[in-house]
């Protein structure tokens, strides 16, 4: 038995919400912005954009997307993958700020001598690999892997990122070492 929100959503989608409607609204907010912001279409005597001109431009472009199907069809399968990696980019960032202080943290020396960065890079891996997985991007990754773990391919894939790994630890490894001053220079009192 269907839910009466799962029938307000199919009756949403049957109307064309999904279809006609957010990508319509979704394109005319981008190019109304677009054109607010570069005042393609001319500005008033006050240094205010044409806004009613950009509407109806960002109207008209609105109204010629939805009209590509193609278009619309190609919308709707990237924008729920975008989604995902969004969440998953503000998942790894709620991992970082968990572990690190405000200013503490550093793409490049994450990984150096800093307990916390291997465990941060630990949760990164982890986080993707939960996406993958809910993506069912991971079965057929593990179906490969398992039909050809004895092959030259599988093998060059491996090799590949021992060394990735390896030259990363090696140039990545010590901290830079500041100059020190020297006592010659200073004025004698």
């Amino acid at each position: 038995m269907a839910s009466t929100l799962g029938g307000v959503v199919e009756f949403l989608t049957r109307f064309g919400l999904f279809d006609v409607v957010l990508p319509f609204i979704l394109v005319f907010t981008i190019v109304f912005a677009i054109f607010e912001k570069t005042r393609i279409l001319g500005e008033y005597d006050s240094k205010k954009p044409k806004s009613n001109l950009n509407a109806m431009v960002a109207f008209v472009f609105g109204l010629v997307f939805v009209t590509a199907t193609k278009l619309v069809v190609a919308m709707n399968i990237a924008l729920p993958m975008i989604v995902v990696m969004l969440l998953a980019i503000i998942c790894i960032l709620l991992i970082i700020g968990s572990f690190f202080n405000e200013g503490e943290f550093n793409f490049m020396t994450m990984f150096g001598n800093n307990h916390k960065g291997a465990i941060v890079g630990v949760a990164i891996i982890g986080v993707l690999a939960a996406f993958i997985y809910a993506m069912g991007w991971m079965t057929p990754i593990i179906n490969w892997i398992s039909n050809n773990w004895n092959t030259t391919a599988a093998a060059s894939i491996f090799f590949g990122i021992l060394m990735v790994v390896l030259i990363g630890f090696i140039v990545g490894g010590g901290e830079e070492k500041k100059p020190s001053t020297s006592s010659s220079t200073e004025k004698k009192n």
